[in-house]
Order: C-alpha cells, then structure tokens, then sequence
C-alpha cells in the first residue's frame, strides 16, 4: 500500500517526492504508463476496425464512428472475444492502482430510490421470528 510522508522543503523536493509516489502505484514510470495506455488504445482501435471483432446489431457502425472522432474507451460495441482481448491489456495496469492505493471510496450522486437502504451492512445480530432468518443493520 502506497504510504504518503511528505519531506519536500522546496516545490522542486514535492514533484520529485509526487513522482516517486506515482510510480510506487503505478509499477511504471509516468511516460511509461502513458506509452502502456496509448498501446492498449491502439490495440482497441485496431478491433474496431476489423469487421469481426464487432457485435451485429441496428446502429453499431454509427456508434464505432462516434467512438472514432471522440477518441473514447467504449468495449459495448465488441464481440466478447474482443472486449476480454481489451480488458487483459487494460486490467494488468487497473489492478496495480487498486492493489496499491485500494478501491475509490466515492459517494456518487444517484437516482436510486434505494440506494441509501442499500449501503446498510448485513450481519448475525437480531432474528426475525417471522423468517426466521437473522441480520442486522449497521450505518
């Protein structure tokens, strides 16, 4: 896990510290990553250009073309041979952040009538006599 003490006295010690720090989460340097993306995209695009690695369905070419002139990562327009082909290039460089720094812990906003219900935690406290099953709600 990736620990942040800072020691910089000068803005020149901080980006070098900010740059160590990066590469300990990412595995690579910064230009590498960056060369590590830009191959996986190019991989990507390649797919979309090969008839076969596209699903069949009405208005899947105008969506390959609107994901072209965006430059955007969109796998819903492959085949599932291509979006695992994709991700194996991609995950490998994901993982790494995750394993490094843990799971994003965002509160994004929501339009589930649920979703506050949804984050209660389940565990063995109380029993229900009706079901006779036990949980409990933990905020």
């Amino acid at each position: 896990m990736v620990r942040l003490k800072c020691r910089a006295q000068t803005p020149l010690e901080l980006l070098g510290e900010v740059k160590e720090i990066l590469t300990e989460c990412f595995g690579q340097t910064s230009s590498e990553f960056v060369q590590t993306y830009k191959d996986a995209y190019k991989f990507y695009l390649l797919q979309l250009d090969t008839p076969d690695r596209i699903r069949k369905g009405a208005g899947v070419k105008n969506q390959v073309e609107d994901i072209k002139r965006r430059k955007v990562f969109d796998l819903s327009v492959l085949t599932l041979d291509a979006k695992e082909a994709v991700e194996q290039r991609l995950n490998p460089m994901i993982d790494r952040v995750i394993l490094e720094t843990g799971a994003p812990g965002l509160n994004l906003p929501s339009t589930n009538l649920y979703r506050n219900t949804l984050r209660f935690d389940i565990s063995g406290d109380v029993r229900i006599k009706a079901c006779g099953s036990s949980f409990s709600f933990v905020v």
